[in-house]
């Protein structure tokens, strides 16, 4: 006869061998690295209140192997922090926001940033039809990419990325296309295409460490949500899962980041999941609510309840980069897995 029993305890122990639950933050490396206040100082984010940016703000951030660079765009300003989250720079871009647009998205590549900025008198994040393209001082030199986006529709890019790979400035455009310049503005190619926009749509999500694009590609109608990595030099997908992602690190593990209140309403909690190349998940674990800071002597405690806006990066090694911008302020967290990934 079959053991019930033990077939149940195999399938317990299989499933243990690919998912490994960390369900509290105590079991994580989880460092604030930055906690500012709204406001105009260093270190601190500004934040507009009436009524003009839709979100009340704009931020923007991504981490390089020295640095960590923050888009404060309503302090017309890029703020440069150390790894550990100490103020080293404040670049000050020669553009007044209210006059000029509101920058919400930029790349960095040599001594250059490409921005996206939403011009009045909407400031929009929706409807970016150019690149900007900054000097590492914050000079303004040029822009590029309106030729490529069709006339007769709404076509609008949505991300800028730089692939440290190729040095190309990546495009994502609504919905339906992936593009590429050269560092200095040039069109050199058509990336990735949908097959029958709005059908099928793709979106830029991020590059991963060997170079290839990581494209969400879902079907609406069919809720069919499928994950891509893009090879731009030979323009063929080298892998597809099912599910949508993020980022991808080193060793070909894939991140999914989902936020929901808690039962009583009173905080956000943060769930992250990875994933193998196979989509098999191999971790899962959540981030506490409420998250308590301490400086100069006194104890702050930024309530997630109050969110405005979430973003997250994740650098090859692993490590999670979570940027949170509350009713209290903004918070920067570094997650490092237990078991030291």
């Amino acid at each position: 006869m079959i053991n019930v029993n033990k077939i149940l305890l195999l399938f317990v122990v299989f499933l243990s061998f690919y998912i490994t639950p960390l369900r509290a933050e105590d079991k994580l490396k989880v460092e604030v690295l930055i906690a500012g206040d709204w406001g105009t100082q260093g270190g601190q984010f500004g934040i507009e209140k009436t009524g003009k940016t839709e979100l009340g703000y704009a931020l923007d951030f991504f981490v390089t192997a020295d640095n960590i660079y923050i888009l404060d765009s309503i302090n017309n300003r890029i703020q440069v922090f150390d790894v550990q989250g100490k103020l080293k720079e404040i670049i000050k871009l020669n553009i007044k926001w209210q006059e000029f647009g509101l920058p919400w998205n930029f790349t960095m590549f040599q001594n250059y940033f490409y921005m996206l900025i939403g011009k009045p008198p909407y400031y929009s994040p929706v409807g970016l039809r150019e690149v900007f393209i900054f000097s590492k001082d914050g000079q303004l030199i040029r822009t590029f990419g309106k030729e490529q986006l069709a006339k007769d529709k709404e076509e609008y890019y949505y991300r800028v990325l730089q692939d440290g790979n190729s040095g190309d400035i990546v495009c994502g455009i609504n919905g339906n296309k992936i593009i590429a310049f050269d560092s200095d503005g040039t069109y050199r190619d058509k990336l990735m295409i949908t097959k029958g926009y709005p059908i099928e749509t793709i979106k830029l999500q991020s590059i991963t460490p060997m170079g290839y694009l990581l494209v969400n590609r879902n079907k609406p109608k069919k809720k069919e949500k499928r994950t891509v990595i893009f090879d731009t030099r030979k323009k063929m997908v080298k892998n597809e899962i099912d599910g949508n992602y993020l980022a991808c690190d080193k060793d070909d593990n894939y991140y999914r980041i989902k936020s929901h209140k808690d039962r009583r309403g009173a905080a956000l909690l943060t769930n992250i999941d990875i994933y193998n190349a196979k989509g098999n998940q191999l971790k899962t674990f959540s981030l506490a609510g409420d998250i308590k800071v301490s400086k100069n002597n006194n104890e702050k405690v930024f309530h997630t309840v109050g969110i405005f806006y979430e973003q997250s990066q994740v650098d090859p090694e692993g490590n999670i980069y979570y940027l949170m911008a509350l009713k209290d302020g903004v918070i920067l967290r570094k997650i490092v897995w237990k078991d030291g990934k």
